[in-house]
Protein backbone atom coordinates (compact mmCIF):
# COMPACT_ATOMS: atom_id res chain seq x y z
CA UNK A 1 0.00 0.00 0.00
CA UNK A 2 1.40 3.37 -1.02
CA UNK A 3 1.30 6.37 1.33
CA UNK A 4 0.24 9.63 -0.26
CA UNK A 5 1.98 12.82 0.68
CA UNK A 6 0.07 15.89 1.83
CA UNK A 7 0.87 19.35 3.13
CA UNK A 8 0.64 20.14 6.78
CA UNK A 9 1.83 22.03 9.84
CA UNK A 10 4.66 20.93 12.10
CA UNK A 11 4.52 22.39 15.62
CA UNK A 12 7.42 21.32 17.88
CA UNK A 13 7.36 22.25 21.56
CA UNK A 14 10.81 21.95 23.12
CA UNK A 15 11.63 22.39 26.81
CA UNK A 16 14.47 24.90 27.28
CA UNK A 17 16.92 24.18 30.10
CA UNK A 18 16.28 20.43 29.98
CA UNK A 19 19.95 19.29 29.89
CA UNK A 20 20.82 21.28 33.01
CA UNK A 21 17.64 20.03 34.71
CA UNK A 22 18.56 16.37 34.04
CA UNK A 23 22.09 16.97 35.33
CA UNK A 24 20.87 18.57 38.58
CA UNK A 25 18.01 16.28 39.62
CA UNK A 26 17.76 12.59 40.44
CA UNK A 27 16.45 10.21 37.80
CA UNK A 28 13.50 9.27 40.03
CA UNK A 29 12.47 12.90 40.59
CA UNK A 30 12.90 13.73 36.90
CA UNK A 31 10.71 10.77 35.93
CA UNK A 32 8.02 12.09 38.32
CA UNK A 33 8.19 15.68 37.05
CA UNK A 34 8.34 15.21 33.27
CA UNK A 35 4.89 13.60 32.85
CA UNK A 36 3.32 16.61 34.63
CA UNK A 37 5.18 19.06 32.41
CA UNK A 38 4.27 17.19 29.21
CA UNK A 39 0.64 16.90 30.40
CA UNK A 40 0.52 20.67 30.92
CA UNK A 41 1.46 21.16 27.26
CA UNK A 42 -0.97 18.49 26.04
CA UNK A 43 -3.84 20.01 28.07
CA UNK A 44 -3.26 23.32 26.31
CA UNK A 45 -3.60 21.77 22.82
CA UNK A 46 -6.75 23.74 21.96
CA UNK A 47 -6.48 23.36 18.19
CA UNK A 48 -6.48 19.54 18.01
CA UNK A 49 -2.92 19.13 16.85
CA UNK A 50 -1.97 15.45 16.55
CA UNK A 51 0.96 14.11 18.55
CA UNK A 52 3.56 12.37 16.38
CA UNK A 53 6.22 11.90 19.06
CA UNK A 54 7.12 12.67 22.64
CA UNK A 55 10.82 12.22 23.05
CA UNK A 56 13.36 13.53 25.54
CA UNK A 57 12.45 17.17 26.02
CA UNK A 58 10.08 17.74 23.09
CA UNK A 59 6.63 17.04 21.70
CA UNK A 60 6.22 16.92 17.93
CA UNK A 61 2.69 17.98 16.98
CA UNK A 62 1.33 18.08 13.44
CA UNK A 63 -1.86 18.85 11.54
CA UNK A 64 -2.40 17.98 7.89
CA UNK A 65 -4.22 20.41 5.61
CA UNK A 66 -4.28 24.18 5.41
CA UNK A 67 -2.11 26.24 7.72
CA UNK A 68 -3.68 27.91 10.75
CA UNK A 69 -3.82 31.69 10.84
CA UNK A 70 -0.79 33.37 12.41
CA UNK A 71 -3.04 34.64 15.20
CA UNK A 72 -4.12 31.05 15.95
CA UNK A 73 -0.47 29.99 16.17
CA UNK A 74 0.20 32.79 18.66
CA UNK A 75 -2.87 31.83 20.69
CA UNK A 76 -1.80 28.18 20.78
CA UNK A 77 1.73 29.10 21.82
CA UNK A 78 0.45 31.43 24.52
CA UNK A 79 -1.88 28.79 25.96
CA UNK A 80 0.93 26.24 26.11
CA UNK A 81 3.39 28.66 27.73
CA UNK A 82 0.86 29.74 30.37
CA UNK A 83 -0.15 26.14 31.13
CA UNK A 84 3.49 25.05 31.35
CA UNK A 85 4.43 27.88 33.70
CA UNK A 86 1.37 27.23 35.87
CA UNK A 87 2.61 23.66 36.29
CA UNK A 88 6.13 24.92 37.06
CA UNK A 89 4.66 27.20 39.76
CA UNK A 90 2.91 24.21 41.38
CA UNK A 91 5.98 21.96 41.30
CA UNK A 92 8.80 24.38 42.12
CA UNK A 93 8.00 24.47 45.83
CA UNK A 94 9.01 20.82 46.06
CA UNK A 95 11.50 20.84 43.17
CA UNK A 96 13.15 24.29 42.89
CA UNK A 97 15.43 22.94 40.13
CA UNK A 98 12.60 23.29 37.62
CA UNK A 99 12.30 27.07 37.97
CA UNK A 100 14.60 27.68 35.00
CA UNK A 101 12.59 25.50 32.60
CA UNK A 102 10.51 27.12 29.89
CA UNK A 103 9.41 26.26 26.36
CA UNK A 104 10.23 27.26 22.83
CA UNK A 105 8.19 26.42 19.74
CA UNK A 106 9.11 25.90 16.08
CA UNK A 107 6.30 26.11 13.51
CA UNK A 108 6.87 24.97 9.92
CA UNK A 109 4.79 23.94 6.91
CA UNK A 110 5.45 21.57 4.04
CA UNK A 111 4.84 18.32 2.24
CA UNK A 112 4.96 15.21 4.41
CA UNK A 113 4.01 11.60 4.29
CA UNK A 114 3.74 8.89 6.89
CA UNK A 115 4.15 5.19 7.37
CA UNK A 116 3.39 2.54 9.94
CA UNK A 117 6.04 0.47 11.68
CA UNK A 118 4.68 -2.07 14.13
CA UNK A 119 1.98 -0.19 16.01
CA UNK A 120 3.55 3.23 15.41
CA UNK A 121 2.81 5.90 12.82
CA UNK A 122 5.86 7.89 11.73
CA UNK A 123 5.94 11.12 9.76
CA UNK A 124 8.40 11.46 6.91
CA UNK A 125 9.61 14.41 4.85
CA UNK A 126 12.10 17.22 4.40
CA UNK A 127 10.02 19.71 6.49
CA UNK A 128 10.47 17.46 9.54
CA UNK A 129 14.25 17.56 9.16
CA UNK A 130 14.14 21.34 8.66
CA UNK A 131 11.98 21.87 11.75
CA UNK A 132 14.29 19.73 13.89
CA UNK A 133 17.36 21.60 12.60
CA UNK A 134 15.72 24.89 13.60
CA UNK A 135 15.72 23.79 17.25
CA UNK A 136 19.51 24.25 17.02
CA UNK A 137 19.57 27.93 16.13
CA UNK A 138 21.35 31.09 17.26
CA UNK A 139 18.41 32.74 19.00
CA UNK A 140 19.54 34.26 22.29
CA UNK A 141 16.32 33.57 24.21
CA UNK A 142 14.96 30.62 26.14
CA UNK A 143 11.29 31.31 25.43
CA UNK A 144 10.32 32.05 21.86
CA UNK A 145 8.02 31.25 18.99
CA UNK A 146 9.79 30.62 15.67
CA UNK A 147 7.67 30.64 12.50
CA UNK A 148 9.28 29.74 9.19
CA UNK A 149 8.88 31.65 5.96
CA UNK A 150 7.31 28.49 4.51
CA UNK A 151 4.56 28.80 7.11
CA UNK A 152 4.08 32.53 6.55
CA UNK A 153 3.81 31.90 2.81
CA UNK A 154 0.63 29.89 3.46
CA UNK A 155 -1.11 32.92 4.98
CA UNK A 156 -2.13 36.21 3.45
CA UNK A 157 -1.31 37.92 6.74
CA UNK A 158 1.54 40.37 7.11
CA UNK A 159 4.42 39.50 9.40
CA UNK A 160 3.80 40.89 12.84
CA UNK A 161 6.22 43.76 13.41
CA UNK A 162 7.55 42.67 16.79
CA UNK A 163 9.37 39.66 15.39
CA UNK A 164 12.96 39.35 14.21
CA UNK A 165 13.54 38.05 10.69
CA UNK A 166 16.55 35.80 10.22
CA UNK A 167 17.96 32.89 8.26
CA UNK A 168 20.18 30.01 9.31
CA UNK A 169 22.41 27.85 7.12
CA UNK A 170 22.23 24.12 7.81
CA UNK A 171 23.46 21.01 6.04
CA UNK A 172 20.11 20.96 4.21
CA UNK A 173 20.32 24.60 3.06
CA UNK A 174 19.15 28.06 4.13
CA UNK A 175 15.97 28.29 6.23
CA UNK A 176 14.25 31.65 6.69
CA UNK A 177 12.12 32.43 9.73
CA UNK A 178 10.76 35.07 12.04
CA UNK A 179 11.03 34.61 15.78
CA UNK A 180 9.34 36.29 18.70
CA UNK A 181 11.35 36.26 21.94
CA UNK A 182 9.63 36.63 25.28
CA UNK A 183 10.58 36.99 28.91
CA UNK A 184 9.95 34.02 31.19
CA UNK A 185 6.16 34.34 30.99
CA UNK A 186 4.04 35.46 28.06
CA UNK A 187 1.10 37.72 28.69
CA UNK A 188 -2.01 37.35 26.55
CA UNK A 189 -1.97 39.24 23.27
CA UNK A 190 1.23 41.17 24.08
CA UNK A 191 2.50 40.70 20.53
CA UNK A 192 -0.64 41.55 18.61
CA UNK A 193 -0.78 45.15 17.46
Amino acid sequence: MRNRSAFGTIFIVDISGFSSFVKNISTEEGAMIMPSLFDSILRANYYSLHVAEIEGDAILFYKMGDAFSIETIFEQFNKMVLSFHSEIDLLKKEFPEISALTIKVVVHYGEMSGFKVGGYYKLYGKPLIEAHRLLKNHINSKTYLLITKSYYDQNQETIINKGTYRSEVYDIGNIYYTYFAFSSIVYPNMWLA
